[in-house]
């Protein structure tokens, strides 16, 4: 059984609009043979195969990332909201100095292209560009708060989750801050990475799921992200979560998703986009709508 989603969306940059041409794109394009276990489609966080981290010293050009064929996501961190006048420059030099990256390495398998990994890690400014940092790999360079915050932040990918895995789509789990009435919400932001196995066209989806029963999706909707999508990520400080001038775990959140096209995730379908364990069945009814969703755009 085959499923197919196209949708039509201008590309976009940053924190600019999206732009002229229109393009149509195959989103979602995933072969479901009767009787898949759906064992033999599900990952572990620890799944070389499905999800690594990226090797330190590799360098984020405009060119792309060194053996990755995709750059999916660079986000660079921001403090604009919230009591930043009340923060000192220490602090917001150091939550503004690590950007997340996110590669993809698609591969052609009899004529078709495969997903065959995603790798996430942290970078630093290197001039014009972005050069990946691990704390295993010693950090030179970062100096002592640097190196302790990037270790924090490298342990926070400890906890990403692979709740799908298919030969052409990935769906990902991560623990998030999002600020929400000003207030540092826990929730989990979902990613949805996928090719398009005729062109080999990588793209991506993202929302964010607060837990309860029934768990939902926040602000009700999500956002299709464009290819190689860098992003100024604007964060939100609540001074009350510091101590002695010290920021605590939620200090700093996200102020909401990144600034892509967006679509409504609200009931039913949000039953399917935030279902844990994430099944065959919830993924075929969630790219369904999602299709529906792109051509009343």
């Amino acid at each position: 059984m085959l499923t197919n989603l196209n949708i039509t969306r201008r590309f976009h940059s940053g924190d600019t609009n999206w732009r002229s041409p229109a393009v149509t794109v195959a989103v979602i394009y995933v072969a479901l043979t009767v009787g898949t276990i759906l064992g033999a489609c599900r990952a572990d966080a620890d799944d070389e195969a499905a999800i690594s981290r990226l090797p330190a010293g590799s360098l984020v050009s405009a060119n792309g990332l060194e053996g990755w064929s995709d750059l999916v996501l660079v986000a660079t961190p921001d403090v604009t909201g919230g009591e930043v006048s009340g923060v000192s420059q220490v602090v917001l030099r150091y939550a503004e100095m690590f950007t997340t990256v996110i590669a993809a390495d698609v591969h052609q398998v009899q004529g078709e292209h495969r997903l065959q990994r995603v790798g996430i890690g942290m970078a630093v400014a290197d001039g014009e560009n972005f050069r990946i940092v691990s704390d295993q790999d010693g950090a030179a360079g970062l100096g002592m708060i640097g190196a302790q915050v990037l270790q924090a932040a490298e342990q926070s990918l400890d906890h990403l989750t692979v709740a799908l895995r298919l030969a052409t789509a990935i769906v990902i789990d991560s623990p998030a801050l999002v600020a929400v009435d000003k207030r540092h919400e826990k929730v989990v932001a979902r990613h949805l990475i996928w090719v398009q196995p005729k062109s080999g066209l990588v793209s991506s989806a993202v929302w964010f799921i607060r837990g309860g029963e029934p768990a939902e999706v926040v602000d009700g909707q999500g956002m299709f992200l464009p290819e190689n999508f860098r992003e100024t990520r604007h964060l939100h400080v609540d001074v009350g979560e510091f101590f002695l001038g010290i920021p605590g775990p939620k200090a700093f959140a996200m102020q909401g998703l990144p600034r892509g096209k967006p679509f409504p995730l609200a009931a039913p379908h949000a039953a399917a986009a935030c279902a844990t364990p994430l099944t065959i069945d919830d993924f075929r009814a969630l790219a369904q709508y999602l299709s529906e969703a792109a051509r009343h755009q």
